[in-house]
């Protein structure tokens, strides 16, 4: 990342969203466990939120398009998937953590 991308990016954008590393990486895609930097280099990604899944994994891919070109919903409307997916996702976990809370930026 240049040095004007990092400087629009600390007026832009919260202060706790701080870059990782000393020189930061500027990735640009990523691929199941890995990442790739503009320059090609591949690393592994354990530190992201996708170790379990990774990254592009063709269902969530799948089903993600499929909603998406459905119809794009949040907390602020009833719809069943909102509620199907509160369900489900509670019910992963024992009492009293049965309350979902969405966070969407």
């Amino acid at each position: 990342m240049n040095n004007l991308t990092e400087k629009i990016r600390e007026k832009k954008l919260l202060s706790s969203y701080s870059l990782s590393y000393k020189i930061p990486l500027h990735i640009i895609r990523g691929r199941a466990q890995y990442m790739f930097s503009i320059s090609g280099t591949r690393y592994m990604d354990l530190v992201n939120n996708v170790c379990h899944i990774g990254h592009c994994h063709p269902k969530v891919v799948k089903v993600f398009n499929e909603q998406i070109s459905t119809l794009n919903v949040n907390t602020r409307y009833l719809h069943p998937n909102i509620v199907n997916y509160s369900v489900r996702l509670g019910n992963l976990f024992p009492n009293p953590l049965k309350i979902v809370i969405m966070y969407f930026i």
